[in-house]
């Protein structure tokens, strides 16, 4: 684990749609530095969040559509959503 993730928040389409399990290993996926299906830029971003602070971004395609998982610049949360979740929130 790379960097404290707060308290884990997975919207109602995750918790209906995708099994606690995949949630898990894509969840350590994002703790682990495996920022998914990103730009180099935001790539990047966050290895300098790792270091100088800011959020954690990570993007992952899956069988159910793409999953965002943003961990706030405070470290107080992480939140697992659908992409399409995102752009509406």
């Amino acid at each position: 684990m790379l960097f404290e993730s707060g308290e884990r928040k997975e919207s109602r389409a995750i918790r209906e749609n995708i099994s606690p399990d995949a949630v898990r290993m894509l969840f350590d996926r994002h703790l682990s530095g495996d920022w998914g299906d990103i730009s180099e830029s935001d790539k990047k971003h966050n290895d300098e969040a790792l270091v100088y602070g800011g959020r954690i971004f990570s993007g992952y395609f899956t069988g159910y559509g793409k999953i965002f998982i943003i961990t706030e610049e405070n470290r107080r949360s992480t939140r697992i959503l659908f992409a399409d979740e995102y752009r509406r929130s």
